[in-house]
């Protein structure tokens, strides 16, 4: 069974500002969906689909999640994040 969730890293050139974009391509809510991470490091949250700016619900949630060690997608560490379906998370690091 296929998942349809994608995660992006970027950083810029002098690598100072790394992010990470968690995009869902399902109806599906995902209340604890767990996504990879490069390092030990706090992942604060930038953007969020779910804001009511952006038409979202607009539901209260932490703003930096910090990783754990705990393998996932490859990745040493990882966060716990809730997706919302068809929602976008940007996390800088």
């Amino acid at each position: 069974r296929r998942q349809r969730q994608m995660c992006i890293r970027d950083r810029s050139k002098d690598g100072k500002n790394q992010l990470l974009f968690v995009c869902s391509f399902t109806p599906v809510a995902r209340p604890d969906y767990r996504v990879g991470v490069p390092a030990k490091k706090t992942y604060k949250l930038i953007l969020d689909s779910d804001s009511e700016e952006f038409g979202g619900c607009g539901r209260q949630r932490p703003q930096s999640y910090k990783a754990v060690e705990a393998e996932c997608d490859g990745r040493p560490y990882s966060i716990a994040y809730p997706l919302e379906p068809y929602g976008v998370a940007v996390f800088r690091y």
